[in-house]
């Protein structure tokens, strides 16, 4: 039964007809707005003595504008009073607003702050803790609570009345305190400035792709922290949240140029600094270059180390931007000495072919040019290269090193930028050298092809006669270059899996193709590996502690319905009218029962069951025949959670968010094994139909009952190739009020089918 008005006033410890004293009392606040404020903005957290936190009734709504909220608000006082004709409409409001609280609302507004009353929350803000709308008068140093009277959350108030009442009756010195939001307050910038904590927001949205909150808080001590909260990635698609606390000026200071550092090296040179973000086991954000952990106080050290390395780098660039230039001008040389020599071949071949075209021509040709052409000599190319690719340049001074004792970012920055000009014209050289060598290559292949074409010639040039009979036949047939490229086989560009957009996809595709593929006992069978039945498939020994369990389970399903309804329907518990949803769409198939599909009954024996299993057995390996993966994809699953890599048959989960969600919570270290996919893999798909029977022709297409497949492990070939591991507190328990940090190592393979 609901609460009376009665009830409730005693339980507050309001008496209506003895108001206190102290609600009597109200104090000028002299509280004046500002445009440069934002109300409803809670980034000020502090605990605040009940009895300097006068309450105020306004008519609005907490979204309204707050000089209007400000301007209609009455002390409690009015409320409680209808000794005016103004107050008994007001007596009236707050009656109303007391019947619409329950007494259990109080009671959980209570509990919630004697938890925060031993600890302040790590997201720091807590369940509606924006209806407090407590404000703070600057110029009377004074706190207000004004409660909205149209909002109908009104558990806060009556609590802080209970709280205020209680301490007004007790003879205890000690003012209970509530931690609480204030309204329209801005950073005090005691710590960092306005526009620090602006600029952190925005470094850390870089790093994380997440926007933080940052909150000044004050302990019961007063004393000021600024508490930044917010969530990264630590791994793929896996988040954790983070707590960064500044507790004093030195601390913030440090934090905003090492954030403002790092920020600057991976905007300024991105093609070369990339921090990934970690939490370490106090979920505190922590940064990595390179698997090497980034500390504000060695990264001066850092950047000196980076300086000097890429100092070297660049000397090193200079001295064979010198080489490659000598070696450019070198190979320029023989080019245009193969390209002279080219051409006087094709001189005396041009001359022969005009000579041989007429017979005075070929008389001409043969006693003019009777001693034969004086051959070039064919230099040897590949030395003629080589002799100079090898020239050393002159050894060039570099003594515009920079030999401060200090470096800083600008420093590193700017010396990257040369840097990189002096790698390009390296890497422009160099291009142009290897075009030259191609070139040089091309030009000898033609010039040995027409010094044979002359040589074929002066052969036949010992008697007229024979030259005459040589030159009357048809052209000498040029000789082909050989082919210098390499054929390289092309790879097959593969389809790479990407959850975040073709799960849907391959959801309705996976789902399509194996009810045109699967028979319904094939399919049947697949949904006996999605219940705890694996166990038995992968270890038949399990067998009789199994059947056991199941007739156990089956008689407390007769329990549930009667029997009658049971004998009939084979266990179904609902008729096939009836409409269910799933995935948002509307269907009227019922779900799969495996005692049906084992064809458990109380007289079912052992040999019956395992006879059964090994149908399955077969039904399964025949399904892994038919069916293949259709991307480059990842699965993962739990180590030592009913099926591992180890079983015969094992249950996999697509996305790794969800594989955690299913790992036990208290679990300080989880251990996940990453398994690589490839295309065109056997698999099973645990889609609608492996769930739901579909004699009505209604269930729709997808994976909306679970988001796993199945494998038989036995048919692949495990390759280890890596283990990693992060910390996260997400996942494991969604309702933790002390985020937990956990441990997660992903032990990754790949998998080659068995020969």
């Amino acid at each position: 039964m609901p609460n009376t008005i009665e009830e409730k006033l005693e339980y507050i410890g309001l008496d209506l007809n003895n108001i206190p004293k102290f609600l009597k009392e109200f104090r000028n606040l002299d509280f004046r707005t500002s445009k440069l404020k934002e109300d409803n903005k809670h980034i000020v957290y502090k605990y605040v003595p009940i009895d300097k936190i006068q309450i105020l009734i306004t008519p609005k709504n907490r979204l309204d504008d707050i000089n209007e909220k400000y301007s209609k608000a009455a002390p409690i006082i009015a409320y409680l009073q209808p000794n005016e004709e103004e107050n008994i409409e007001r007596y009236a409001e707050f009656l109303t607003m007391l019947k619409k609280v329950t007494i259990d609302e109080i009671e959980l507004a209570v509990k919630e702050q004697k938890a925060l009353d031993k600890k302040i929350p790590f997201d720091v803000k807590y369940h509606k803790s924006y209806a407090w709308q407590i404000y703070y008068s600057e110029f009377t140093n004074e706190y207000f609570m004004m409660v909205p009277s149209v909002d109908e959350e009104y558990d806060k108030l009556f609590l802080l009345l209970k709280m205020q009442i209680e301490f007004s009756k007790s003879k205890s010195k000690k003012v209970p305190k509530i931690f609480v939001p204030i309204n329209y307050v801005d950073y005090s910038e005691a710590i960092l400035k306005k526009s620090e904590i602006s600029d952190i927001e925005n470094y850390l949205w870089l790093f994380t792709k997440d926007w933080t909150s940052i909150y000044e808080v004050y302990n019961k001590d007063n004393e000021l922290s600024l508490q930044i909260v917010g969530k990264t990635n630590v791994y793929e698609n896996i988040k954790s949240k983070y707590k960064i606390e500044l507790s004093n000026k030195e601390d913030a200071t440090a934090f905003y140029q090492y954030i403002k550092a790092l920020f600057i090296l991976q905007t300024e040179l991105s093609m070369y600094y990339k921090f990934k973000t970690k939490i370490n086991s106090k979920s505190e954000l922590e940064f990595y270059y390179n698997d090497t952990k980034m500390k504000y106080e060695n990264l001066s050290k850092f950047i000196e180390k980076e300086y000097l390395n890429l100092q070297k780098k660049d000397s090193a660039n200079e001295k064979e931007i010198e080489k490659e230039k000598v070696r450019l001008v070198n190979l320029k040389k023989i080019a245009k000495e193969k390209e002279s020599e080219y051409l006087d071949k094709q001189k005396q071949i041009a001359l022969y072919l005009e000579c041989k075209k007429t017979f005075f021509g070929k008389v001409k040709y043969f006693f003019k040019h009777k001693k034969t052409f004086s051959k070039t000599e064919n230099k040897n190319t590949s030395n003629d290269i080589a002799n100079a690719v090898g020239v050393d340049a002159p050894q060039i001074s570099t003594n515009n090193l920079n030999n401060n004792s200090h470096y800083t970012i600008e420093d590193l920055v700017t010396l990257y930028y040369t840097a990189d000009k002096k790698a390009k014209e390296l890497s422009n050289l160099k291009l142009d050298i290897e075009a030259l060598k191609i070139k040089i290559y091309n030009l000898e292949q033609k010039v040995n092809n027409a010094t044979l074409y002359i040589e074929e010639i002066d052969k036949h040039k010992k008697s007229i006669f024979e030259f005459w009979k040589f030159a009357n036949k048809d052209e000498l047939k040029a000789l082909e270059m050989g082919n210098s490229g390499k054929n390289e086989s092309k790879k097959q560009i593969k389809k790479i899996f990407k959850y975040e957009f073709d799960f849907e996809n391959l959801a309705y595709d996976a789902d399509k193709t194996q009810r045109i593929k699967l028979s319904k006992v094939e399919q049947d069978s697949a949904y006996i590996l999605t219940t705890d039945i694996i166990n038995v498939v992968n270890d038949i020994s399990l067998a009789e502690k199994s059947l056991e369990d199941l007739k156990n389970e089956q008689l407390d399903s007769i329990k549930t319905y009667n029997l009658q309804e049971f004998d009939i329907f084979g266990n179904i518990q609902d008729n096939r009218s009836s409409i269910k949803n799933l995935g948002n769409q509307k269907h009227r198939e019922n779900k799969k029962d495996k005692f049906k599909i084992l064809g458990i009954t109380k007289n079912t024996t052992l040999e019956e069951y395992v006879n059964r299993i090994d149908d399955i057995k077969k039904n399964l390996n025949e399904s892994f025949r038919k069916i293949k993966s259709k991307y480059n994809m990842s699965v993962y699953a739990i180590k030592g959670q009913n099926s591992t890599i180890e079983s015969e048959y094992g249950k996999y989960y697509i996305n790794l968010e969800h594989t955690l969600k299913k790992s036990i919570s208290d679990e300080n270290e989880v251990e996940v094994y990453k398994i690589n996919l490839q295309e065109n893999m056997p698999i099973i798909y645990c889609s609608n139909i492996i769930f739901y029977d579909n004699f009505n022709k209604t269930l729709p297409d997808g994976m909306n009952e679970e988001e796993t497949v199945l494998l038989k492990n036995d048919l692949y070939e495990f390759e280890q190739v890596k283990t990693e591991e992060f910390k996260t507190n997400m996942y494991f328990n969604e309702i933790e009020e002390n985020e937990k940090v956990r441990k997660v190592v992903i032990h990754e393979y790949n998998v080659n089918l068995n020969s």
